[in-house]
């Protein structure tokens, strides 16, 4: 093995350690929110997280969520408790910016229990493959019914009823609507 060759191995060993590096940072703050092992989080939902990299700076970004909405102070009391159990238990080696907010009105859906949350609403789905019974991979429709695994939805384009695996749906986010 020539030296260069030692260099990239080394290079993917070490891009494979940070990237178990921050599944398990991130799968270590989910567990704050889903366990309630904080009790400050019990009321609140994660809705989602990313460990990121933007130019030279890092980013932990967390979008949360409550019953009847998520506040500034909601927000300010999530980031500080969070702050200093990260710095305490020093999870994140390297310096960040932690960012907490709401999803927004056009919330992303990535569990299935947010459609069944949302079952009534508009929603965006962009799949992995097109849909064989229409032929697109990109559609807005309303979330009629969850069955299992699948998601049923109402198309805006032409009111046609899909059923759609909940494994197929690449991305889907809530899209509002002046009617709600």
């Amino acid at each position: 093995m020539k030296s260069k060759d030692k260099i990239i191995y080394f290079a993917k060993s070490e891009e494979n350690v940070l990237k178990k590096s921050k599944k398990m940072i991130l799968d270590t703050i989910e567990k704050m929110f889903e366990d309630n092992t904080i009790e400050e989080f019990s009321i609140y939902e994660l809705v989602h997280i990313e460990l990121v990299k933007e130019g030279k700076q890092k980013f932990l970004r967390l979008y949360v969520d409550k019953d009847g909405g998520i506040s500034h102070d909601d927000c300010v009391l999530i980031s500080r408790k969070l702050g200093s159990i990260l710095d305490e238990e020093d999870l994140i080696q390297e310096a960040y910016i932690l960012e907490v907010s709401s999803p927004g009105i056009e919330r992303p859906l990535k569990k299935l229990k947010d459609f069944v949350r949302f079952t009534g609403k508009k929603a965006e789905f962009k799949l992995y493959a097109p849909l064989e019974e229409i032929g697109m991979k990109k559609f807005i429709g309303n979330i009629t019914s969850v069955n299992n695994e699948d998601i049923v939805i109402k198309l805006e384009e032409n009111d046609e009823i899909v059923t759609v695996p909940f494994d197929k749906i690449a991305t889907s986010k809530l899209v509002y609507s002046f009617d709600d």
